[in-house]
């Protein structure tokens, strides 16, 4: 039978099946709490309020989550793959980029400037006196240090840097963001902190060919 639908009425309604389902949860768990850890910090966060947050049930978070810890060790894989994957984009672009190094710089502004470092931080923080928590973020963090690192080291080598000049470049420009990341939390000098970022970056890109 042909289909008379009008041209402009919705397809027909398609029942999402039940993996779909429990995706969708899983992924407004792990939103959720990174949320949570953001406005109450990691101190301050339960496994109630990532529910209230996800808008699901308790039940339905321990299907995925049992335990805060593995709650929070997925919140912060999943944000930092997500971080890693936008930062091999911008490295491919920055492959035919004017400004490499301010490629570089772009990419860790966009983690050590805003929510996933302050997330980071609060975790790391309190996984100092937590062997377990530590022992579920620390490979986490080293994996994306070390997968970033090498994208851009390479990117660099591609530039024209010997090898070691683009690694400590690389390392440079992290130390860098990264602690005026740490500023940040207390003090707001963003002004200041452009200008040195740009006379850094200045100093730095006649190595690029």
């Amino acid at each position: 039978m042909n289909d008379i639908r009008p041209e402009n009425e919705p397809p027909p309604y398609r029942r999402r099946t039940q993996k779909e389902r429990r995706e969708e949860t899983r992924a407004r768990l792990l939103d959720a709490t990174i949320q949570v850890i953001l406005h109450h910090g990691y101190a301050g966060m339960s496994t109630a309020l990532v529910d209230a947050e996800a808008g699901v049930s308790s039940g339905a978070r321990n299907y995925h989550f049992p335990t805060k810890l593995e709650l929070v060790a997925e919140a912060t894989r999943n944000a930092y793959d997500h971080a890693l994957e936008l930062g091999r984009r911008r490295a491919e672009q920055a492959l035919t980029s004017d400004y490499p190094l301010n490629d570089l710089l772009d990419d860790l502004k966009s983690i050590y400037f805003d929510w996933p470092y302050l997330v980071a931080q609060d975790v790391v923080i309190a996984a100092r006196t937590d062997a377990a928590l530590m022992d579920k973020v620390a490979p986490i963090l080293g994996t994306y240090h070390e997968a970033l690192r090498k994208t851009w080291t390479e990117l660099f080598v591609k530039r024209g840097l010997a090898q070691a000049d683009a690694e400590t470049v690389f390392d440079l420009a992290l130390n860098l963001i990264r602690g005026m990341g740490i500023n940040r939390v207390w003090r707001q000098d963003k002004d200041h902190q452009a200008l040195l970022i740009a006379q850094w970056a200045e100093r730095y890109h006649p190595l690029f060919k």
